[in-house]
This record gives structure tokens, C-alpha cells and sequence, in this order.
């Protein structure tokens, strides 16, 4: 566990907070902002407060004894502020987290402490590409992990954020990842850019896979495999005119290992926005490519838009269609919806 730095820079140019094998932490004040003196940037791995003490009240209160080499035995507190304040949180919290779990390897606590992270609340400068996946939440984080003892406690209308994934919910655009088109089309989009009667499942931002005729297009990330979190999730709808056989979405794994497959047609067009799972426990504690990609061929129209990826712990139940009326498929053709040739 490591502080990210209180230079208000990227934490990739300083040590040991761009080292590997370390957790780094940045700071976040008691709005869940960045605090003003955090460094950020793709290294940080997490946030936990670190005090601000332009106001004494709001720093970190911390215990001091006044001796240099020996304890002087004059004990006193002092608020104070830095990553250095954040840190010390995150390691707390990591120690009763393997105390319940001994055999967690250390990716496996970074992934449960991302996996378990509040998300930045509205409006805060924080976002998943500079400051992690979140702040730390200890209540969850102990409340969630799988206890060696196998006492599994329930998570009841929780919503789980996303492990080791950059940007899940696209709402920084195509940050963190890698999007192809063989006809060239922008595939992570804001709403502004999708057609009428789409929108995305959440924020502004979502994935637009298809929509022309003989088209492959992709979204790929690399990611670790949690042993604990092993299920890829996320949210899509279909919209298809074509016949079934032709058109096709496909999780793919290391660019060549198709591990999902499904046929984009008028029989499996969704009518608004459904939760996919795969099954991704073969991979187990290994990092991979995870590309979502559909596959048209050269007659009729298939979309695949694509929204807030995660993990999750098991094969949940796929939830009902978020119905939001029949659209014709004909009318999300990308170069009448975008008036672009």
C-alpha cells in the first residue's frame, strides 16, 4: 500500500507510487472530491480520505509524540492531510480483509477492494481514470468478502462496481479502451450521437457495435480474472431486421478465443436494455484481453449497443428487458442516423 504523491501530478512520475506490484492510494476530501494536493492518473488504484486541513476540522486527526529517536512521552494529536493520511486507511482495512480471508493472494485484494469501492458521488472531479475505481468502503468490503470460514453473507440490492476495468460505464469516453471498426466508425458515443428512442443504460455515454452491413467492430480492454469476481456482466440491446444465422455478438478473450457467442436477428432483438453474464472462470487469476464484438454480413441491419461492464461473483439472474418500445431496425442504420457516408 502506497501513497499516490501530493504534488497535484500523475502518479505514474513518481516512486514508489508508479511501481508494480503495489496499491496505490490518492486522496479524497469529505465531499468525495479529489483533494486539491492528490496526485492521479491511471496508477492510482483506489482513494480513501486524506484530510484538508484549510479547514483544521476537516484533516486527518493523527496521534504525535515530540521525541526524535525515543518516545519523549508527550503525547498529542494534530489534524493533518496528505496521501500519506489515505494510505494508512486502505492498509487497515486490507489487514482485516485477509485476516477473514488468509489465502487472498494480493491481486485478488485489490480487485475485492475495488470491487467493493463507493463510486465518486455526482458531480465530484474524481472519475475511474484518475482516481481509481472508487473510495474505499470498509463496511462493504468486509460485508462482501468470501470468508475462508464459508460464511457467505448476502448482498442485497447492491450495485457492485466494476474490478480492474478503466471506465466501465464509458462516461470518459473511450478511455482505457480500445475500439475498432473495419468501416470506421466512432463506437463509444454520447448520447447526443445515438438515434432517437436510444439512450444510454446509465450517464451519457454508451457503446454503438454495428448499425452498418459487413461490419466488425470491437471494444477491448485487458483485465484481471478475479477467482472471487470471475463472471463478465454487462448490459446490451438488440436491434435487428435480419434473419438468425447471419449477424453475431461474441465476448472474445486473448483476440482469438471466442467464449460467447449469440445471433443478432428480429427473434433475440431485445426492445430496450437486458443484463448479459459469461461465464469467465477458466481464466481464473490470469490478466486478459476482453473484447465485446459483433459481426454483420452484408444484407439487412443488426446494432449491438453495449453499456456499464463489470464482474460479479456469480451467473445472476438475467434480468428482464428495460422495455422501452419497438424500434425499427432499418431506422439505426449509422449513416442515416449520423448523416455520415
Amino acid at each position: 500500500m502506497v501513497a499516490a504523491g501530493n504534488d497535484n501530478a500523475d502518479a505514474s512520475g513518481y516512486s514508489p507510487a508508479s511501481c508494480a506490484g503495489v496499491i496505490t492510494v490518492a486522496s479524497n476530501d469529505r465531499q468525495g472530491n479529489r483533494a486539491f494536493y492528490s496526485n492521479y492518473g491511471s496508477t492510482v488504484e483506489v482513494t480513501a480520505p486524506g484530510g484538508e486541513t484549510t479547514i483544521a476540522a476537516n484533516g486527518v486527526l493523527s496521534t504525535l509524540d515530540g521525541g526524535a529517536t525515543t518516545p519523549a512521552n508527550d503525547n498529542s494529536y494534530a489534524y493533518y492531510q496528505g496521501t500519506s493520511m489515505a494510505a494508512p486507511h486502505v492498509a487497515g482495512l486490507a489487514s482485516l480483509i485477509m485476516g477473514q480471508n488468509p489465502g487472498m493472494t494480493p491481486v485478488e485484494l485489490l480487485i475485492h477492494l475495488q470491487l467493493t469501492a463507493r463510486p465518486f458521488p455526482s458531480g465530484s472531479n474524481c472519475n475511474t481514470s484518475q482516481c481509481g475505481a472508487g473510495i474505499v468502503d470498509a463496511f462493504n468490503a468486509l460485508n462482501t468478502a468470501p470468508l475462508d470460514m464459508k460464511v457467505y453473507l448476502p448482498i442485497v440490492g447492491t450495485s457492485m462496481p466494476v474490478a480492474s476495468l478503466v471506465n466501465p460505464g464509458f462516461e470518459s469516453g473511450p478511455t482505457g479502451w480500445t475500439e475498432y471498426s473495419n468501416n470506421g466508425w466512432d463506437l463509444i458515443l454520447s448520447s447526443s450521437n445515438f438515434p432517437v428512442g436510444v439512450t444510454p443504460h446509465g450517464g451519457s455515454w454508451a457503446v454503438w457495435l454495428g448499425g452498418d452491413i459487413n461490419d466488425i467492430s470491437y471494444i477491448q480492454q485487458t483485465a484481471v480474472i478475479s477467482s472471487a469476481y470471475p463472471y463478465l456482466a454487462y448490459w446490451h440491446w438488440i436491434a435487428s431486421e435480419d434473419n438468425c444465422g447471419n449477424d453475431y455478438g461474441r465476448v472474445i478473450i486473448n483476440g482469438s478465443q471466442v467464449v460467447n457467442e449469440y445471433n443478432l436477428c428480429q427473434s433475440t432483438s431485445t426492445g430496450g436494455w437486458v443484463k448479459h453474464v459469461v461465464n469467465l472462470s477458466a481464466y481464473k487469476g490470469q490478466s486478459v484481453s476482453i473484447q465485446i464484438r459483433s459481426v454483420t454480413n452484408g444484407s439487412l441491419n443488426s446494432n449491438l449497443f453495449v453499456d456499464d461492464v463489470s464482474f460479479q461473483s456469480s451467473a445472476a439472474a438475467v434480468l428482464p428487458p428495460v422495455i422501452s418500445g419497438d424500434l425499427p431496425a432499418a431506422a439505426l442504420d449509422r449513416s442515416a442516423a449520423l448523416n455520415q457516408p
